[in-house]
């Protein structure tokens, strides 16, 4: 299976930074609302565990590409999501403090092996890495610099 990672440096808090990022306080999930918009439909929640479903179609003219999240959080180090019945990697995400503020590491594990793993793993490295910081690890980090956190 390939395996995927990207890590940055938040200038916030860890508790600060997972919170925003997973939606997941101290004293559990936030609401209803705010799941939805981070992981998509419950289906189930139980302590620090959620099953949803989340509508993954590129764009919204396209038929729905519903993929089923298992996500586990443990409050402020780690949250993990796995697919579900899916050929869509697993992800973890861990949060550790680093020179005051926190490391960030998203983490994917790929279904997939053999040759077409070393093939996505390439286009990973050469490409695919860069759109997913500006995309994913960016927005976050820019969101903790404009509130007077660096």
């Amino acid at each position: 299976m390939a395996r995927f990672r990207l890590i940055t440096h938040v200038d916030a808090p860890v508790e600060d930074v997972y919170r925003y990022v997973t939606g997941y306080g101290p004293d559990g999930t936030l609401d209803d609302a705010t799941v939805q918009e981070k992981y998509g439909e419950i289906l189930e929640r139980e302590d620090a565990a959620i099953l949803v479903r989340e509508d993954v179609r590129r764009y919204p003219e396209d038929d729905p590409d519903l993929v089923t999240w298992s996500c586990t959080f443990e409050y402020a180090s780690s949250r993990k999501m796995e697919a579900v019945d899916s050929v869509w990697a697993d992800r973890s995400d861990s949060f550790e403090a680093e020179s005051g503020g926190t490391r960030w590491t998203v983490r994917w594990n790929t279904r997939i092996g053999g040759l077409r793993g070393l093939v996505q793993y390439a286009v990973f490295r050469l490409r695919t890495h860069r759109f997913m910081r500006r995309d994913l690890l960016d927005p976050v980090k820019d969101h903790f610099a404009s509130s007077g956190f660096s």
